[in-house]
C-alpha cells in the first residue's frame, strides 16, 4: 500500500488482496490448513473493522486504514523488522531501496523518520550520513535531503551517541549557508525539535563565534543566527556575538 500511489490513494487495498495476504500469513506463520486460514482471515478483517476500528470500508470491496498514520507506522515497523531479523536485508539495502528512492517523496517522509528513530543509534547515524551525501540543492531553502536528515536526527532518543553524524550534518548546512541565500522556516522548525541536544554542535558554535569576532558573515547571515539560537545554549558569549 505504501509503495503504491501517492497520498491517500496509497491507503486503498482490494478486499481480495487483503484476504489473500492474511490467509498466506496464517498458513505460513501458524501452519493453518487452507480452510482454517481462510476462516481466520475473514475473522481478522471483521475484527479490525468492527471491533478495533483500524480498517474501514472505503467502497465496494475496498478497504483502507482509518487514518494514514496506521499505514505509515506499520510500514516503518516492517522495514525495521526486516533489518533486524532478515540476514539478507542489510542496512545498505535499506539505504539504497528505501531512502535512496523515496527521500523526495512527501508520502514517505513520516515513514523514513520513524524508521530512523526505531532503529536507534545503531543505524541512525548511517541513515543521516547517507542523506547528507545526496545532492539535493534547491534555491532559497535548505536542501530537502538535509531537512529530512534533520528530522531523522530529531527522532533519535540517544542523540549524544550520534556526535559525528550530527557534526557532519551541521557542516553540510553551514556550507550551504556560506554559498547560498537561504530562508527556510521548515528547517528551523525541524532544528528546534532537536534544540540544544543537537549532537556534535561544538564545532558549529566555535565557527559561529569566531566569525562574529572576525566580522565575517555568510551570505545567509540572518538564517545562520536563527539556527544558532535554535540549537545552541544561550550563553552570554553567544548572545554578545549576535
Amino acid at each position: 500500500m505504501q509503495s503504491g500511489a501517492k497520498g491517500l490513494a496509497g491507503n486503498y487495498l482490494r478486499e481480495e488482496e487483503l484476504r489473500e495476504d492474511l490467509e498466506t500469513y496464517f498458513r505460513e506463520r501458524y501452519l493453518h490448513p487452507p480452510a482454517e486460514a481462510k476462516s481466520a482471515a475473514l475473522a481478522m478483517v471483521a475484527e479490525l473493522r468492527e471491533r478495533n476500528y483500524v480498517l474501514c470500508l472505503y467502497g465496494p470491496g475496498v478497504y483502507g486504514f482509518v487514518h494514514r498514520t496506521f499505514l505509515e507506522y506499520f510500514c516503518a515497523t516492517e522495514l525495521v523488522r526486516r533489518l533486524q531479523e532478515d540476514p539478507e536485508y542489510l542496512i545498505d539495502r535499506l539505504l539504497r531501496e528505501v531512502y535512496g528512492q523515496h527521500w523526495k517523496d512527501p508520502a514517505w517522509q513520516e515513514v523514513l523518520r520513524l524508521v530512523c528513530g526505531m532503529t536507534g543509534e545503531k543505524y541512525a547515524g548511517q541513515i543521516i550520513e547517507f542523506l547528507v551525501g545526496i545532492d539535493g540543492l534547491l534555491d532559497h531553502s535548505i536542501s530537502p535531503n538535509l531537512l529530512l536528515a534533520t528530522y531523522c536526527l530529531s527522532e533519535v532518543r540517544n542523540r549524544p551517541a550520534l556526535a559525528e553524524p550530527g557534526k557532519v550534518l551541521l557542516q553540510a548546512i553551514s556550507q550551504r549557508l556560506q554559498k547560498h541565500e537561504v530562508y527556510d522556516p521548515a528547517f528551523l522548525a525541524a532544528a528546534r525539535e532537536i534544540g540544544t541536544t543537537w549532537p556534535g554542535s561544538q564545532e558549529f558554535e566555535r565557527g559561529f563565534l569566531a566569525a562574529r569576532f572576525l566580522e565575517t558573515r555568510p551570505i545567509s547571515h540572518d538564517f545562520e543566527v536563527a539556527l544558532a539560537l535554535a540549537i545552541l545554549p544561550r550563553t552570554p558569549q553567544l548572545l554578545s556575538g549576535l
